[in-house]
């Protein structure tokens, strides 16, 4: 049983041989006529295997990093002005495709852009989160006031200091994270308050 098939594979590898360029020109044609069939059947292998074939990706690319780099700037450099008539016609098709992927992952791409930004996890994310009672460290709101959460660090050291709303950020890149300034804005509010006999 194993001679008849050892028998049958080196008939199989004597026959690809002898008729490469014929199997090769048959296979084109077949996928030529059956494209969308067989590009579907990938991406749906794909999608069922996405975990698989992201490891298998990262594993080929770190292990050919640098052939893949210069593979793909001599590509762009052949076809520059192709790539940007593609980029040009599928424009709102990309956007679209693009606004689509980040509406379904904007928790994970924050958490990675977080990670990248600023080292911080999401687990140590979360846990300063809780630290601050889950709003802005500074006005305590929990809606972010539609924006945010912002990490805050100091320009000085780089150090994170705490989990901000877009309009606490702000306030402080305004005033360029100056206590005398912080402190002049609440004596300036305070008086205009004890003018108008105002009570907050």
């Amino acid at each position: 049983m194993k001679e008849k098939k050892n028998n049958a594979t080196n008939y199989n590898k004597t026959y690809y041989a002898v008729h490469r360029e014929e199997i090769a020109i048959r296979h084109k044609a077949y996928h030529a006529a059956h494209r969308e069939i067989d590009n579907a059947r990938v991406r749906a292998h794909r999608i069922n295997n996405l975990e698989r074939y992201r490891a298998c990706d990262k594993a080929r690319y770190a292990a050919n990093r640098e052939k893949v780099r210069i593979r793909v700037n001599a590509y762009r450099a052949t076809h520059r002005e192709e790539k940007r008539a593609y980029d040009i016609a599928h424009r709102e098709e990309e956007k679209l495709h693009h606004g689509i992927y980040y509406a379904a992952h904007k928790k994970e791409l924050k958490a990675k852009h977080r990670l990248y930004k600023h080292g911080l996890s999401q687990i140590a994310f979360e846990e300063l989160l809780n630290k601050q009672g889950g709003g802005c460290a500074i006005c305590g709101k929990v809606n972010w006031n539609g924006r945010g959460p912002c990490i805050d660090h100091g320009h000085i050291t780089g150090k994170i200091r705490g989990i901000l709303c877009f309009n606490c950020n702000v306030a402080l890149g305004m005033i360029g994270d100056d206590p005398k300034i912080a402190r002049s804005i609440i004596d300036y509010l305070n008086s205009e308050m004890k003018v108008n006999n105002v009570q907050r």
